[in-house]
């Protein structure tokens, strides 16, 4: 599968980098040939490009670091698997002083097929410490080459499968125990599900999500600016806690996959004390968007969007809506249903003392089963659990995100040096108030990889010993001196001990009574059949008979339908249209006609004015054109860094000028009729 791509995790120590270019939108052919010369020409360009990262910048000239600078960033990304350095690819526009540098070609459009296609490369790898102290340049181009070559393949075949050009394709990194893998997923994919279960199976994978879009190493643009992390909004906060040592003997289970924080005074809404079970249940419906569970990717609910499903269901007055009424957990399942079609399972509480001996071991098996988020309501307060431990002398504590903050918005220190997000002991929950467990069920993903290990363990177990149960059931031989007697294997199966003869199988039954000698109970009926009978005879319609043909000579009749005597037409699809030909005759001949009203109309209107003739219309276009490939050589020659007055002077002037060219080709290629006035 040309999709993805998976690759191991080195052990030693490695650098992890990661490559960003941005080529924009562009007309992708959609012819196999074409588009491979298309990408051997993008080949062509890569030495041109510029790598900048911060104040390093790796290029053609200056292909490797200094060594503070690979030093320093060994010291500031120690743990760049998950902060990798971001080098960003620019084109060098004075690469090469001969004009043998990049740069825009006007060409005749062919006849081809296109399709417009947006190009970004997104590569991860990591580099041992010598790279970067060698030629970087090399590196960097080389996994520019490999990852255009892959981004090619996958290209391809996207277009040998749907015969359309994908709006874009997005690189998505994931991890896997030690693999990393890379898929390329278009904008959107019809049979997304099928094509992650063909990638479980060829990568052998097991069957919970791994391969979601929410679950990526790096979340694209849309994830980032509607669920974060940005300036609003925190993604799990949590990893952000010290860990648990794993040689307690603590049973430990913790949310999967990411979930957005939302807590008080969020989105521009001052909803303190009355908005905690609001920001829960976002919180919750964060986690549903991230594993991809709904989609499309949209905002979170505002406060408003829920109070109006909790109308709509029936369950608050129509008065409720703008109204700083707080909910609870039952109104927050309810909201989830109307809004996305997820059923969520409650648990209640009678009280805050007996909370562990009712929920610990459920929330133990909900996470463990890859459950979402927990909100908890009780007491007019709303709180979420995203975590449980428990250790072997029975105390238990719970990883809680309190959405009762009102602090600065993203502000990860202050929300963990105040445990606004950490755990909580058993006496967190008040002991005589009532609570109520609203939990979001695991992902409905029923596919099973055949290489999972328990799955091999079972089916192995299955086949030997006592679990044994396909084939023949064993049954002892005879003895070789019957082997000559009749009827010997009859009685194979009896059982010798007269005790046991219950459970042998009984002889002949009585055969089923006769029914011609049984006697039926003759129901009186007040029904007369025979006034009936007439009344439908005399109601319906006579059966009109089916036309025939008689052989006068021996008598015989044969139906008429099929015979050949009467005319029989089979009808094309497009019997009784159009032709479209004529349909295009008559709309050229409808355009040509109004070109040349319109021609006699600006004749008439211009009697006085001189028309430019063909031949000095493409005069002019030509030499426009030619101005403008000039001044578009002279922009491109100017420096990357422009800092001085007579520079930037120099480019406004271009740029001036290009626009007035590019205005005046397009009106003259847009009208086809010009007229000169003189003054």
């Amino acid at each position: 599968m040309d999709l993805v791509h998976s690759s191991l995790i080195s052990a030693t120590v490695v650098l992890y980098l990661r490559i960003l270019i941005h080529y924009g939108t562009q007309l992708f052919p959609l012819n196999e040939k074409h588009l491979d010369r298309f990408f051997t020409r993008l080949l062509a360009t890569l030495d041109a490009f510029i790598f900048i990262h911060n104040d390093c910048l790796i290029s053609k000239e200056k292909p490797s670091l200094r060594g503070s600078q690979s030093k320093r960033l060994f010291k500031q990304h120690s743990d760049s698997f998950k902060d990798p350095v971001t080098f960003e690819g620019q084109f060098n526009l004075d690469f090469d002083s001969t004009d043998a540098g990049p740069r825009a070609e006007v060409r005749s459009l062919q006849q081809l097929p296109k399709g417009l296609h947006e190009l970004n490369v997104d590569i991860f790898f990591p580099v041992t410490p010598g790279a970067l102290d060698g030629d970087l340049f090399a590196g960097l181009q080389h996994a520019v080459r490999r990852y255009l070559m892959d981004y090619q393949r996958a290209l391809k075949s996207i277009l040998k499968d749907n015969n359309a050009m994908p709006r874009s394709l997005t690189a998505y990194y994931f991890q896997h125990e030690d693999q990393l893998i890379r898929v390329f997923y278009p904008p959107s994919c019809k049979d997304e599900l099928e094509l992650r279960k063909k990638m479980h199976a060829m990568l052998k994978l097991p069957q919970y999500p791994i391969l979601r879009r929410g679950l990526a190493l790096f979340p694209t643009r849309s994830f980032r600016r509607l669920l974060g992390p940005n300036q609003e909004n925190l993604v799990c906060p949590h990893l952000l806690l010290p860990p648990i040592p794993s040689n307690t003997d603590v049973t430990v289970e913790i949310i999967r996959g990411r979930y957005t924080y939302k807590h008080y005074l969020q989105d521009g809404i001052d909803d303190k004390n009355w908005g905690c079970a609001y920001r829960s249940l976002q919180t919750l419906v964060s986690w549903l968007l991230w594993q991809g569970i709904v989609s499309p990717l949209q905002p979170l609910p505002s406060h408003r969007s829920i109070q109006e499903a909790l109308v709509k269901v029936g369950d608050k007055p129509s008065k409720f809506i703008g109204s700083r009424q707080w909910i609870g957990s039952l109104e927050v399942s309810f909201c989830i249903s109307e809004l996305y079609g997820v059923q969520c399972r409650l648990i209640p509480v009678a009280r805050g003392r007996d909370f562990t001996s009712t929920a610990a071991a459920v929330l133990v098996e909900h996470f463990s089963a890859g459950g979402g988020p927990v909100m908890v309501g009780g007491g007019e307060l709303a709180h979420t659990i995203i975590g449980v431990a428990i250790s072997g002398s029975g105390k238990t504590r719970y990883l809680i995100l309190d959405p009762h903050y009102t602090g600065t918005p993203g502000d990860s220190c202050a929300i963990l040096a105040k445990s606004w997000v950490g755990w909580k002991e058993e006496g967190f929950w008040k002991p005589e108030v009532p609570y109520n467990l609203c939990l979001l069920p695991p992902p409905d993903d029923p596919y099973q990889s055949i290489y999972h290990p328990l799955a091999i363990h079972e089916c192995e177990k299955r086949k030997s010993g006592r679990f044994k149960t396909i084939g023949p059931a064993e049954t002892p031989k005879p003895e070789p001196k019957k082997f000559l007697r009749s009827h010997v294997a009859l009685n194979v199966h009896k059982v010798a001990d007269p005790v046991e003869s219950e459970n042998i199988c009984p002889g002949k039954k009585p055969l089923l009574p006769d029914f011609r000698k049984t006697k039926f109970d003759e129901r009186p009926t007040r029904c007369n059949i025979v006034s009936q009978n007439k009344l439908s005879a005399l109601l319906s319609e006579p059966k009109k008979p089916q036309p025939f043909i008689v052989d006068t000579r021996n008598g015989h009749k044969y139906s008429l339908i099929g015979s050949g005597l009467t005319k029989f037409y089979v009808y094309k699809d497009d019997f009784g249209k159009v032709p479209n030909y004529i349909h295009q005759r008559k709309k050229k001949k409808i355009e040509s006609d109004q070109l040349y009203e319109q021609y006699l109309q600006e004749m008439a209107m211009h009697q006085q004015k001189p028309r430019l003739s063909d031949e000095e219309r493409r005069q002019l276009l030509a030499r426009l054109k030619e101005r403008h490939a000039k001044l578009y050589k002279d922009f491109l020659c100017l420096s990357v860094i422009i800092d001085t007055l007579h520079q930037k002077q120099r480019k406004a002037y271009l740029e001036k000028e290009l626009n007035d060219i590019e205005k005046d080709i397009r009106t003259v290629e847009g009208n086809q009729f010009i007229f000169v006035e003189e003054k």
